[in-house]
């Protein structure tokens, strides 16, 4: 594959992994806002464990449907002759990890090397979205703990 179309077809699969990545943002966000105010009354740590395991449970079907997208590119274009191969290759690159143990053909370096900054940013991006929902679980739960009368 020639270098102007990896770097389209990188384009159209960043562009993907980028909107997927922010739909579960925001659905993060709607989801804890819809909670905020339940939780804020009746917070107790297994709700704040089971919210923030939910979290972070959908933020990794996201992040392994985008493995999956890269992974049927890919399989598709020929790179590998069967989606097993296709697929670790993804989650390698994805997660810049970077195992050799199967390697496309000639021609799918510049997308995988792609592939490896795109997974570096949702990563990033997956843990800030975990770490702000965690810690405002923290701040909810400190706020309750002020709010209750001293026994």
């Amino acid at each position: 594959m020639d270098v102007a179309t990896q770097f389209a077809l990188g384009i159209v699969l960043f562009v993907a992994t980028v909107v997927s990545e922010a739909a579960i943002t925001v659905w993060v966000l709607e989801w804890r806002a819809r909670h905020l105010r339940r939780l804020s009354v009746s917070y107790s740590v297994a709700a704040g464990l089971w919210h923030v395991t939910l979290i972070t449970v959908s933020l990794m079907a996201v992040h392994l449907a985008q493995m999956t997208l890269w992974a049927l590119v890919y399989l598709i274009g020929g790179a590998f002759d069967d989606f097993h191969r296709a697929l670790f290759f993804s989650m390698s690159c994805f997660s810049t990890l970077g195992f050799a143990n199967y390697l496309p053909g000639t021609g799918w370096d510049l997308l995988a090397a792609l592939q490896g900054v795109v997974g570096s940013l949702v990563m990033g991006w997956s843990a800030g979205v975990l770490f702000a929902a965690a810690n405002g679980f923290y701040q909810e739960m400190l706020a309750s703990r002020r709010a209750q009368p001293p026994s």
